[in-house]
């Protein structure tokens, strides 16, 4: 499992850094620690709002509906699927960029379908840049660039009314295997439900790829 992780490091675009991989064993079980680099690059006080996308619906609602959150109390949230479609719908990022980074999402989710990993997200933090450099003037919206690896990781919003923030990306939580565990809980939810059409977070690795390629890749971006 550790060969396939080290893999996904090197082939994968939007996978967040991954510094170390190592296992504690135990008498009775081994648990593998896996130390990722922060995918923000700047404090958290900056952050303006997280969303944890799968490209799912069910259970995948953060605000209760009828109910208004103001900004300071949405910046302390993850939000999710739903959230993201009733207060972003896309990503508001410029042209240029949407047919690499959709390309992107595309060759890491077929990656990870074929090494056999799901429950994957995409990461998306808007952060406030433009206060983070009027706090810190040493730092100039032309060297942003330089905190990441790839202009694809950290991408100007757009919108007029969001002046300095930049759009973070990172897929996480790909160490998922799909086992016993993950195919008990699919159908767990189905029954309880009633309903066998049921679109699950949990989904085999080939499913899981081609609904992440279809909502997240093909529909956000």
């Amino acid at each position: 499992m550790k060969q396939s992780f080290r893999q996904s490091m090197a082939f994968t675009s939007y996978s967040d850094k991954t510094y170390y991989i190592y296992s504690i064993i135990q008498v009775e079980e081994s648990i593998n620690v896996v130390v990722m680099r922060n995918a923000m690059q700047i404090p958290s006080m900056y952050r303006v709002r997280t969303y944890d996308i799968k490209g799912s619906e069910h259970s995948r609602q953060v605000l209760k509906k009828n109910k208004k959150t103001n900004d300071i109390e949405l910046k302390k949230i993850t939000l999710k699927d739903i959230d993201f479609q009733n207060l972003e719908q896309q990503l508001h990022i410029p042209q240029q960029y949407r047919e690499r980074l959709r390309k992107c999402l595309i060759n890491d989710a077929n990656f990870f379908s074929r090494i056999k990993l799901m429950d994957y997200s995409l990461l998306i933090i808007k952060m406030d840049w433009y206060s983070y450099s009027w706090h810190n003037p040493h730092i100039k919206e032309a060297d942003i660039p330089n905190y990441f690896s790839s202009d694809l990781l950290c991408i100007p919003c757009i919108n007029a009314v969001e002046k300095g923030i930049f759009i973070t990306l990172a897929i996480i939580d790909y160490l998922q295997e799909w086992n016993a565990q993950k195919i008990i809980e699919k159908h767990t939810k189905k029954a309880i439900h009633v309903n066998i059409a049921l679109n699950t977070s949990a989904q085999n690795p080939d499913d899981y790829a081609k609904r992440f390629i279809e909502k997240v890749a093909n529909v956000i971006i």
